[in-house]
């Protein structure tokens, strides 16, 4: 192939003397944002000297930051630009210039696509007497304070490659200078150094993706005049893709973005080379996986490899890890044993060799794809819990012998009312020295206090019953969090360790209803247990509510029952579930059943059965009990509106999909993202406008007083009378009810930061039922918005105000973007939601 060079092109004198200056006054800066850095450097088997400079690396990506030249490799000598890298260039939507709406709107074909290596970047160029200058990023020549020279490897992959190719470094020394070019390639080598994507041996040496004019303005040659150049000198040629539409390149990106490979190559992404007025921009696209879970590894890996103390703590290192968490502890106890036997692998390791091979064992083991590893994972809110599971699995595989396990065991029912959950407690509790928590002795509001209270006595009992339906996902889910959460403060990790023990939580359920919650002879059941008990429970009693009463309030349990599904979480976490049944004198067997399961699953616990005898007896006890304590359940409830709220009707999840879908052609990230939220059950199962908190009136803050004092006098009429016709009602945590006043909303834009997705709203107006007039609706949040879903447990949906306020604060800044956070935003076309419903809640 013979290359076609264009001509040569230069600055005046007048610009480099310009440019000469201000780099030197860079670096005079007093602050350190915009400060330059200048060093000296010989040229390897030469008397030259270059200067280099450089800038803070988050000074590149601020605009507000005016740099004097904004490569990121960048030599002079003298005043002439001896060595010249790339612009900085930026992912797609990290920046304003790499947003999709600019690129499509700024950007003209052809789009020129390359491989994006997975090597280190190595600079060539020629001085005027034949010398070749070869640099790494910031440096070049012999430096002995570097255990690893980017640049001299690059140099000696050079003259190796020459020397295949018949040519001499004094001639490509020349050629370069004559064009006035530096060739900017990737150094491949996986015996100097490994990455992430594994190179074979005849896949090692230079890859050239460019060729640089040696100019203040980026200016670059065409890539398949780089490939031309390429062939010429021995180079390896980046592989490239042409693309002349937009739209056409970014479904190209995308398929290949699903598997993280191109033609059944796994690469790391692509740069794309196109035109923006004129001038050479370019552009990355990186594929976040498996890639990003591969560094994970590596990281943590090394964190294992540089810990002095044993034993190991996956939780400690693994809680490092933005995501993958899961996954990545299954690595590193297949790993840790792997490092052990080979102590050339492990000190290989942190030299940088047999990164890739320890991963491809793994991969080996586990029998799936790195692309198929990182996607099955879902939210990582509730791992702590397997966390634990996998360091006791590794302390028992590895027979740590200074590690002792002290198993919990925590007894949690999935009942309704009159399921007989405490009789078999008590039963339990009188045959073994188990402790027994009722959420119904708690005073209300009971939040934490039940775990908080089973935590307690689980310090000097080996089990605890956690007496409480339990009926919803969410309560179950509450349970699990909140035992890891407050493990630590009542089973101490440094305090137990100190004694060589580490403290496991073994979970139980004993799901009491495990068909259909409705049937007829489960309803004829429990009624009459709870009508015959009476007065003898804490709450619900049968001379205070009567059975009207009764009734609704058994149904409303029934009615928001949510079955056990231990291949779904939150069920998932239970390590054991013992199915029981509910019909007449039931509980005695219930006990019976429980008692034989756990002797065969958990014989530490259970060692033995009792005898029959002793059940009876135990049993027949447990039919006397008394409760402790009664709550005083008041005849009148008095109204304590918690917040009022637009209530928004289910179709708003249609129109965000919609507008999503719509726009996925030129920014897909807000549409994988949503497709995220609802694969792993994140997307709100309803969804309102929050005008007015009691929170809003804490604190110094008047006007948010003001604004729920004017909700409280418009709407307490409603509330009152409201209150008036269910004064014997008890109503559920969150309940709202309807005030007969609606409002109009426009739905202005859909905002995602990667860690949740809002939509931004305007309040049109209020009016009262069947009347037109309208009244002007205040909101307490900064920004009115509608919470879509959040990545995980940890991410609340009081943060969507936070990002709405962030980002009004990013748009008077003329940036979206801020402490690393990347902000997406969908605007919708004047779309608004009629009629919706004003709602109070307790």
């Amino acid at each position: 192939m013979t290359f076609t060079p264009l001509p040569p092109r230069y600055d005046t004198d007048e610009a480099l003397s310009s440019l000469a200056t201000a780099l030197m006054a860079s670096t005079q800066i007093p602050q350190s944002k915009g400060k330059g850095k200048r060093s000296t450097y010989t040229v390897f088997d030469t008397a030259h000297q270059l200067t280099g400079w450089k800038f803070n690396e988050f000074d590149y990506n601020k605009e507000s930051i005016v740099l004097p030249i904004r490569a990121r490799g960048f030599f002079t000598e003298e005043n002439r630009i001896a060595v010249r890298g790339y612009d900085k260039f930026f992912n797609v939507g990290e920046v304003s210039t790499t947003q999709l709406q600019w690129l499509s709107e700024n950007t003209s074909g052809p789009y020129e696509l390359t491989l994006k290596e997975n090597g280190c970047i190595i600079f060539i160029s020629g001085l005027a007497d034949g010398s070749i200058v070869v640099c790494s990023k910031h440096s070049t020549g012999y430096r002995p304070d570097l255990e690893r020279n980017h640049a001299l490897a690059g140099q000696k992959a050079l003259e190796a490659q020459l020397a295949a190719s018949g040519k001499s470094v004094k001639e490509l020394a020349l050629q370069l200078h004559t064009l006035n070019v530096t060739a900017v390639a990737e150094l491949c080598d996986d015996a100097f150094e490994e990455h992430v994507l594994e190179y074979k041996s005849e896949e090692l040496g230079l890859y050239l993706h460019g060729l640089n004019f040696n100019t203040i303005e980026f200016q670059t040659y065409p890539i398949d005049l780089i490939a031309e150049f390429a062939a010429a000198w021995g180079f390896i040629p980046t592989k490239f893709i042409t693309k002349t539409d937009f739209s056409e390149l970014f479904r190209f990106l995308e398929e290949c973005a699903e598997t993280g490979s191109y033609e059944g190559r796994a690469v790391e992404g692509f740069v794309i080379r196109a035109k923006a007025h004129g001038a050479d921009h370019f552009w990355k696209y990186k594929f976040e996986e498996p890639y990003l879970m591969y560094r994970q590894w590596r990281e943590i890996t090394k964190g294992y490899l540089q810990q002095s103390k044993k034993p190991l703590s996956i939780t400690l290192l693994i809680k490092k890890s933005h995501k993958h968490k899961r996954v990545s502890a299954q690595y590193l106890i297949f790993i840790i044993p792997e490092l052990e036997r080979d102590p050339a692998l492990r000190d290989g390791f942190l030299q940088g060799h047999g990164i890739i091979e320890l991963r491809n064992r793994f991969l080996t083991h586990m029998g799936q794809s790195g692309i198929q590893l990182a996607n099955q994972e879902g939210s990582d809110a509730d791992l702590t819990a397997e966390l634990d599971r996998l360091s006791i699995e590794h302390a028992r595989n590895t027979g740590t012998s200074d590690l002792q396990i002290v198993t919990k065991y925590l007894i949690i029912p999935v009942a309704t009312v009159g399921c007989g959950k405490t009789t078999t407690a008590l039963t339990l509790t009188k045959l073994f020295p188990w402790g027994h928590i009722q959420n119904d002795n708690l005073s209300s509001p009971a939040a934490s206090k039940l775990v908080k209270g089973a935590l307690s006595l689980l310090q000097t009992h080996p089990a605890v019953v956690v007496d409480r339906n339990n009926h919803m996902c969410r309560e179950r889910a509450q349970l699990f969090g909140d035992f890891e959460n407050f493990k630590e403060q009542f089973f101490p990790a440094k305090e137990y360790r100190s004694k060589g023990q580490l403290v496991e939580f073994k979970y139980i359920c004993l799901n009491f209803i495990s068909g259909n919650p409705h049937d007829q002879d489960l309803w004829s059941t429990t009624e009459k247990r709870v009508v015959e008990r009476g007065d003898n429970h804490q709450s619900i009693r049968l001379s205070v509510t009567g059975q009207d009463q009764l009734h609704m309030i058994m149904k409303g349990f029934i009615n928001r029952f949510q079955p056990l599904n231990p291949k779904r979480k939150p069920d998932s976490a239970f390590d054991e579930v013992v199915d029981l049944r509910v019909g007449s004198d039931s509980s005695l067997e219930n006990t019976v059943t429980v008692l034989n399961r756990l002797a065969k699953i958990f014989p530490e616990l259970v060692p033995a059965v009792p005898a029959r005898a002793a059940i009876e007896a135990a049993f027949g006890k447990s039919l006397t009990y008394v409760p402790e304590k009664k709550k005083n359940v008041k005849e009148k409830r008095e109204a304590r509106v918690q917040y009022y709220a637009i209530s928004v009707p289910q179709e708003v999840e249609a129109r965000v999909e919609a507008l999503l879908r719509k726009q996925s052609a030129t920014n897909p990230a807000g549409l994988h993202f949503y497709d995220s939220l609802k694969k792993h059950d994140r997307v709100q199962n309803s969804f309102h406008v929050t005008l007015s908190h009691v929170a809003h009136c804490k604190g110094k803050n008047a006007a948010g007083k003001v604004i729920f004092d004017g909700y409280k006098r418009r709407f307490g009429p409603a509330v009152d009378a409201f209150m008036k016709e269910n004064s014997e009602k008890t109503f559920p945590h969150n309940y709202k009810f309807a005030l007969g006043y609606h409002a109009d909303i426009q739905l202005r834009r859909v905002v995602f930061d990667g860690r949740l997705m809002c939509v931004e709203v305007a309040l049109v107006g209020g009016y009262k039922t069947g009347k037109g007039k309208q009244f002007q609706l205040q909101c307490g949040n900064a920004c009115p918005h509608i919470t879509v879903g959040t990545l995980d447990n940890s991410v609340k949906p009081v943060m969507s105000n936070m990002l709405l306020t962030d980002l009004m604060k990013w748009e008077v800044d003329n940036t979206v973007e801020e402490n690393g956070k990347q902000v997406q935003i969908y605007e919708f076309e004047d779309e608004v939601l009629r009629g919706c419903e004003i709602v109070a809640s307790f």
